[in-house]
């Protein structure tokens, strides 16, 4: 290892840490957000500048027009949502049929159900089951966070639904790391739900 390159745990930072050797150090995980940043070396905009879009979907048109409108609407925690006329406010997604419509898919057609289907088979979405008020059962739709981020910062409830399918593509001291942090926030690896809305 470059001796100018060494880990180490300043003010009590047990880990997420790095020390380059020029006095400058750089930490991962932020705990006021808690968002942990998966890559150190990539631009961040809404898309990663490395990832090959076109091979991952295969070229099909229909998934890639499908990823734009999902990129343009997802929040901080890379929850796909939507914008209530109304109110004003980005509201999170509840329903596959509401998620269709943002799609533009007619969700009562068996080849539009099908068109939705396949970006949960790719592993483009996932979906996250909670009930609110004890009795309403809602979903969550998570973006892929290989597909685009928001921010910088990969929030710990993503990280959770996707932790199979980004795991390849991490370093192993990230995994340690936000496993670390998943299980020191809730002390367990289940989801809990994120707030319901959010100011645009």
């Amino acid at each position: 290892m470059d001796e100018k390159f060494k880990f180490v745990t300043p003010m009590g930072d047990k880990y997420d840490t790095n020390y380059y050797g020029n006095g400058k150090y750089k930490r991962y995980y932020n705990p006021d957000t808690k968002r942990y940043r998966i890559f150190d070396n990539r631009n961040y905009t809404k898309i990663w500048m490395e990832f090959d879009y076109y091979k991952y979907t295969g070229g099909n048109v229909y998934i890639m027009s499908a990823l734009l409108i999902l990129l343009s609407n997802i929040n901080g925690d890379s929850i796909v949502t939507r914008k209530d006329k109304h109110t004003r406010k980005r509201l999170a997604i509840g329903s596959k049929k509401e998620l269709a419509e943002l799609l533009h898919i007619n969700y009562n057609s068996g080849s539009g159900r099908e068109k939705l289907k396949k970006l949960f088979d790719l592993n483009i979405l996932f979906e996250a089951k909670i009930t609110v008020n004890k009795d309403i059962k809602l979903s969550r739709f998570y973006l892929n966070p290989l597909i685009g981020m928001q921010n910088q910062g990969i929030s710990l409830d993503c990280y959770m639904n996707f932790r199979d399918v980004i795991k390849p593509e991490l370093t192993a001291r990230s995994i340690e790391n936000l496993d670390n942090h998943v299980i020191e926030e809730y002390e367990t690896f289940k989801l809990i739900p994120p707030d319901m809305q959010e100011e645009v």
